[in-house]
């Protein structure tokens, strides 16, 4: 080799080092997405592997598990593998879910006993403010229930638009006594604080 190839040939390898690091490191979150997804997939949904997998797919805020828990519950009645990685997403969860919902098949005859409950504890904030009043304007009555469920849960992300919208659900005649009774608790608790 030539002395002029010598630093060519060393810095063409660092080069391609760091991209191979780099490319490593940026799609790291992306492969532990995959593997937890899919260890949630294959292990049973009562297994200790399971809910560590839905636990950190949770941490990582992984919003395309929402749907696969979804599913677990639905097959299993588990419900202690949604609700903590739910809150753990926070508002990265919540879109995911009302998809999940909307999409759903079972929400003709209702969603999984507890699956409400569960999930409307997701952690928000106020960034979830036009994405609440989007769920409460929801043309299903399942995904206008949830939300005022999770309205129930964070008070603290509470607008006049949600009251307003809360109250038109609450005094609406043509609502589900499910969807009624859910806005009134809601607005009950906001004015209790």
């Amino acid at each position: 080799m030539s002395p002029r190839g010598k630093p060519l040939v060393i810095s063409s390898a660092v080069i391609g080092v760091t991209v191979v690091v780099a490319a490593g490191w940026i799609g790291w979150a992306r492969i532990q997405e995959e593997w937890y997804l899919w260890q949630l997939r294959d292990s049973g949904p009562y297994t200790e592997e399971s809910m560590a997998a839905a636990l950190r797919l949770g941490d990582l805020r992984c919003s395309r598990a929402v749907p696969l828990l979804f599913e677990l519950v639905r097959l299993h009645g588990n419900l202690a593998l949604v609700e903590e990685p739910i809150k753990r997403m926070g508002n990265s969860a919540f879109a995911p879910i009302v998809g999940t919902l909307e999409a759903s098949r079972e929400l003709a005859f209702g969603w999984p006993q507890g699956f409400a409950e569960a999930t409307a504890s997701l952690n928000i904030d106020q960034r979830a403010e036009p994405l609440l009043i989007r769920a409460l304007s929801h043309r299903n009555e399942h995904v206008r229930e949830w939300a005022a469920l999770c309205i129930q849960s964070h008070q603290e992300v509470v607008t006049e638009a949600i009251v307003l919208r809360l109250r038109e659900l609450a005094a609406s005649a043509m609502e589900s006594e499910y969807v009624r009774d859910s806005a009134m608790t809601a607005i009950q608790l906001i004015e209790m604080k």
